[in-house]
């Protein structure tokens, strides 16, 4: 089992690499291919990257679509974006770590490479390799399936350090106000509920027929058949209780989702919406001031640390840099569909 990445699009938003955050290998991966802004950016990254998204990309178009010289080169030009844009959006914590708002005396409040961070990484994966009945032999393993180095694991857990740091910090500083009656506001004023029902288009699926399926289902809804009755019997988003729905703000969802999910009436209920992953009949709900009260400090929702990372990541967005991936001439070269 992949227990790393449970899911491919997940784990490719959250890979990010430092130039001088990793040593360790030589090599290949060790080859520079680009630049995001001043940070190199490492074959291993570029190679990561690119074989999730095409797992994700074959699960969704088929199996065999990059053993297929039309069909490779149909969806190269979508694969090639995905990556070149998952890589620089992933520098976004790098560059706000580089803030000179987190500079005391010109050094850096939050730096990767400072042994308090370093410290708290090795605890995490000596705890990550403590969990694996097969020890450390498991977890290479582990990595390898997953196409992760270990530096760039590495990194990965440094990163969710310093995301926590900077959080600490934006905090203190007052670019996120942690008050209650802050995030509660938050809440209701940046927050929206629905429930949905889901056709997803997996491998060896016909697109057309989950198209028609999902037109059909529609056409129940407005003939007056419960949508939460219809979730239950046919979406493949099981996720939820249709009783209480989804809370959630903005850049939780594909983007199609979201345009239509945000722009719909309470109540109301949106046409067939087609996503790269399948496809969406959505119904937005009123938010229930109880369960808002009750999910709160619950443990399982624990909204208020849901509302209160979305408000960091407002305040980061208006901080952070437009940032691109520059391959050079080594990775241009370098054939995406070929790479294993």
């Amino acid at each position: 089992m992949k227990r790393f990445i449970k899911n491919a699009l997940v784990s490719l938003l959250a890979l990010v690499i430092l130039t001088s955050a990793l040593s360790g290998c030589s090599g290949k991966d060790k080859k520079v291919v680009g630049t995001v802004g001043s940070y190199e950016v490492y074959y291993e990254e570029l190679r990561c990257f690119t074989m999730q998204y095409k797992d994700l990309m074959a699960s969704q178009y088929g199996a065999d679509i990059w053993e297929n010289k039309a069909t490779a080169e149909k969806y190269l030009p979508e694969l090639r974006e995905w990556v070149y844009s998952s890589i620089a959006a992933n520098y976004t914590v790098l560059s706000l770590c580089d803030d000179d708002l987190l500079k005391l005396n010109g050094t850096k409040l939050v730096d990767i490479n400072s042994d308090e961070i370093q410290s708290v990484v090795n605890g995490r994966i000596e705890e990550m390799i403590a969990s694996y009945e097969g020890g450390k032999s498991e977890y290479k393993q582990d990595l390898k399936d997953n196409y992760l180095t270990e530096d760039l694991y590495r990194f990965i857990v440094g990163l969710g350090v310093c995301e926590s740091a900077l959080f600490n910090y934006y905090c203190n500083l007052g670019l996120v106000d942690d008050s209650d009656q802050a995030v509660i506001d938050y809440i209701y004023e940046k927050f929206i509920r629905t429930v949905h029902v889901y056709i997803g288009n997996n491998a060896g699926d016909s697109v057309e027929e989950n198209r028609r399926l999902a037109n059909a289902l529609k056409l129940k809804i407005d003939n007056g058949e419960d949508i939460d009755e219809i979730i239950k019997n046919y979406s493949e988003d099981q996720t939820f209780d249709p009783e209480i729905g989804i809370y959630f703000t903005h850049n939780t969802y594909p983007e199609e989702y979201e345009r239509v999910a945000f722009a719909l009436e309470e109540y109301s209920v949106s046409d067939v919406i087609e996503t790269s992953s399948g496809f969406y009949i959505i119904k937005r709900l009123a938010l229930d001031d109880e369960y808002v009260a009750e999910s709160y400090y619950s443990e399982d929702v624990d909204l208020k640390n849901v509302a209160l990372l979305a408000m960091f990541d407002d305040a980061a967005a208006a901080r952070k840099p437009k940032l691109t991936f520059s391959p050079n001439e080594y990775g241009s070269s370098i054939d995406l569909i070929k790479m294993k």
